[in-house]
C-alpha cells in the first residue's frame, strides 16, 4: 500500500498537468486584468514612478512594488503584453508548481491521498490561473513555498517569501498572523529578528518608486479602499447600504481579531508539529477570509490550497462543505444564495479547524 501510494501522488500531479493544459488549449481565454497590467508597466517603462499617475483601463496601480517587477518581466517575455498565448504558458507552469508545493506540504503533514485529490477538482481555480491570469498567482505560490520552508525549519527564508507574497499583494497578509505563532513557538525572542528578511524585501521593491514614497504607500497599501458591491461574492446577501457602512466594517474587523484570539490562545496549549503548524496557517488565513469586507472570484487562490487539509478536519462533514464551496465561487455573478453558502462553508472550515485543534 505504501508504495502504491507513493506512486499515487506524482499520478496526481501528472494528471492535473494533462488536465491543465487541455483547459488551457480547448476553453478560451477571457480578458479581465492582464490588459490593464501591461498598460500600468508600459507607464512604470515609459519612466512612470508615481503611483498615482500609473493607471491602466481597470484603474491606478494598486499593488505594490514586487507585483510591478513580475509584471515587468511577463511584459517582456510576452512580446509587450501582447502574446496571450505566451503569458497562458507561463501561468500553466506557475499552477504547476504550485501545485507541486502543495502536494509536497500534503505529504510532509500526512494528510490521507484521498484528501489531497480534491485539490485537482477546483473549476474555479483552473481558471483563475491559466484563463484569467491574476497576479493573485503570484503571491500564493511565495506563500506556499514559504510554508514549506516553515516546515523545514527555515524560518529565515520562510519569513523572505512571505514577504516577497505581501510585495505582490496584500492578501498574504492573512497568512501572517499564523506564520507568527509558529515563528513564536520555534524561536520565542528571537523571532523578532525575522522582521529584517521581511521589512528587506518590502524596502527592495519600494526603492524604484522611493521620490514619490506618500503615492506609493497610498497606492500599493490602501487599507481604506473602498469596495464595490456588485463585485462581491461574499456578501450578497446583505443590503448595499449595510455593506458600504462602517458599522458593517467595524463589526467585521472586530469578528477578524477575536477568531484570531481565540486560534491564539488553542495553538499556544499544544505541541508544535507540521499538521499543527500548517492547520494554525490555513485556519487564519481562513478566518481573514470569512470576516473579508469583500472578496473577489480571483481570491479563491488564496483559499483553495489549504481547503483539503481543512476538510481533513471536518470527517464526513468535509464533502459537502467543498460542494458547497465549489458552488459559492463558480456562481457568476454572486447571488444572495451564493453568497450565504460561500460564507457557511468557509465558516464551517474555520470552526472545524479550531475544534480539531482544541481536541487533538
Amino acid at each position: 500500500m505504501g508504495f502504491l501510494e507513493s506512486l499515487a501522488w506524482p499520478a496526481l500531479w501528472l494528471a492535473d498537468a494533462g488536465l491543465t493544459g487541455l483547459v488551457t488549449w480547448k476553453i478560451p481565454y477571457t480578458e479581465i486584468d492582464w490588459k490593464a497590467y501591461m498598460e500600468q508597466i508600459e507607464l512604470y517603462n515609459s519612466g512612470v514612478r508615481d503611483y498615482s499617475q500609473i493607471r491602466g483601463g481597470t484603474g491606478p496601480l494598486v499593488y505594490p512594488g514586487g507585483h510591478v517587477m513580475i509584471f515587468d518581466m511577463l511584459y517582456g517575455f510576452c512580446d509587450n503584453g501582447t502574446n496571450i498565448v505566451k503569458a497562458q504558458l507561463i501561468y500553466m507552469v506557475l499552477y504547476l508548481l504550485t501545485l507541486a508545493m502543495v502536494l509536497s506540504i500534503y505529504r510532509k503533514v500526512k494528510l490521507p491521498f484521498y484528501s489531497a485529490v480534491f485539490i485537482v477538482l477546483s473549476k474555479r481555480l483552473h481558471s483563475i490561473y491559466v484563463l484569467r491570469l491574476f497576479n493573485d498567482c503570484w503571491a500564493t505560490l511565495f506563500v506556499v513555498i514559504a510554508v514549506r520552508m516553515l516546515l523545514d525549519r527555515r524560518v529565515f527564508t520562510s519569513a523572505l517569501l512571505f514577504s516577497c507574497a505581501v510585495s505582490v499583494k496584500m492578501s498574504a497578509l492573512l497568512f501572517l498572523p499564523g506564520a507568527a505563532l509558529v515563528y513564536w513557538k520555534m524561536m520565542k525572542f528571537r523571532a523578532a529578528f525575522l522582521a529584517i528578511p521581511f521589512f528587506g524585501v518590502q524596502i527592495a521593491v519600494w526603492w524604484p518608486f522611493k521620490e514619490y514614497w506618500r503615492e506609493y504607500v497610498n497606492g500599493a497599501f490602501e487599507f481604506g479602499r473602498q469596495f464595490m458591491y456588485k463585485w462581491t461574492v461574499n456578501w450578497k446577501f446583505v443590503p448595499e447600504e449595510v455593506f458600504q457602512s462602517k458599522q458593517f466594517a467595524y463589526t467585521l474587523l472586530f469578528g477578524h481579531i477575536s477568531f484570531l484570539i481565540v486560534m491564539a490562545l488553542q495553538f499556544f496549549e499544544k505541541p508544535l508539529t507540521p499538521r499543527h503548524s500548517v492547520r494554525v496557517l490555513a485556519v487564519a488565513n481562513a478566518i481573514g477570509m470569512l470576516f473579508a469586507r469583500s472578496l473577489h472570484y480571483q481570491f479563491y487562490s488564496w483559499l483553495y490550497w489549504t481547503v483539503p487539509l481543512l476538510m481533513a478536519d471536518l470527517g464526513w462533514l468535509g464533502f459537502p462543505v467543498w460542494a458547497a464551496l465549489e458552488y459559492a465561487w463558480n456562481v457568476f455573478p454572486a447571488t444572495a444564495l451564493s453568497s450565504r453558502i460561500g460564507v457557511a462553508g468557509l465558516a464551517a472550515l474555520v470552526i472545524g479547524g479550531m475544534s480539531k485543534s482544541r481536541h487533538e
